[in-house]
């Protein structure tokens, strides 16, 4: 089924949103965000920078994975959340 299709069916569900279906489905270029992944990618991406407001948050995120990692971006995602721990420490940043 394309992914947009088994998004959609997915959302059906009650309590099954964007992020949710974005994480649950393993293919496709989606990079599913929150307001949690979202302060940490904004980190990432602006160590130097606030973080901005929850929604501006996640758009400026997305369009920044979008950018550097093009239809890898999935695969970053999970990789960033799978290492913070080194990822921080080498960066020398709280993630």
């Amino acid at each position: 089924m394309p992914f947009e299709k088994a998004k959609a069916e997915l959302k059906k569900l009650k309590g099954i949103g964007d992020y949710s279906s974005e994480v649950i489905l393993p293919h496709g270029e989606a990079f599913p965000i929150d307001t949690w992944s979202a302060q940490i990618f904004h980190k990432l991406f602006f160590p130097k920078g606030k973080v901005p407001p929850k929604q501006e948050a996640i758009r400026i995120v997305r369009k920044q994975a979008a950018e550097r990692w093009g239809r890898w971006r999935r695969l970053a995602f999970v990789y960033v959340l799978s290492d913070l721990g080194n990822l921080s420490e080498k960066l020398k940043i709280n993630l």
